[in-house]
């Protein structure tokens, strides 16, 4: 089945298969309500990144003292941040960037290479994504953003496992990110 990953791509098919007038109709009326549904997708890439990288910086920073949460309301009072160092966890949510946090996770051994170069790239499609969310991503930086978000995913399984099965894992995802790289013609 084909998916539909662009606005270009739909817009085709709607020349492809409609008269002139129509064509028009389409693109004065349709495509502009569509547009907003169409973005969502990067969004949800984006945020997955952004949530996984934010996750394990807490974590090496001791933000959770045992199992880690997975939400957490920023606005929460210390007496019922049980487990949560909410001062530390608020340092990171307000003022780390996405970058910091990045090299954060490289200086800390979580990260290799091709990982730290991969998630830059695709921080840097998100940044030009965040402030115009109706721009037409182009389809390869769709999809290193979908891959992005794997990559994260798996590097956050990784951190949640014993020390010799994280290490297997960091491995593996490395070698993941280094595939990506050279599908997309970057160097590590």
């Amino acid at each position: 089945m084909y998916s539909m990953t662009s606005i270009e791509d739909l817009r085709g098919l709607a020349k492809l298969n409609l008269c002139e007038e129509c064509y028009k109709k389409y693109t004065a009326i349709i495509e502009p309500n569509i547009r907003p549904w169409m973005s969502l997708e990067p969004s949800i890439y984006c945020r997955n990144v952004d949530f996984f990288i934010t996750l394990m910086v807490m974590k090496l920073e001791g933000v959770f003292s045992g199992y880690t949460f997975l939400t957490i309301d920023e606005d929460m009072d210390e007496k019922n941040a049980q487990g949560v160092n909410i001062k530390a966890f608020r340092n990171i949510k307000r003022n780390w960037s996405l970058s910091r946090k990045i090299d954060y996770l490289k200086e800390h051994g979580i990260l290799k290479a091709s990982s730290h170069k991969l998630l830059h790239k695709a921080r840097k499609i998100r940044n030009i994504f965040s402030h115009d969310p109706f721009i037409n991503i182009p389809e390869k930086d769709l999809e290193l953003l979908e891959c992005a978000s794997t990559l994260t995913d798996r590097l956050w399984s990784a951190t949640e496992f014993s020390e010799k099965n994280s290490v297997y894992m960091l491995s593996n995802a490395e070698k993941y990110a280094e595939l990506l790289l050279s599908t997309y013609n970057m160097r590590p």
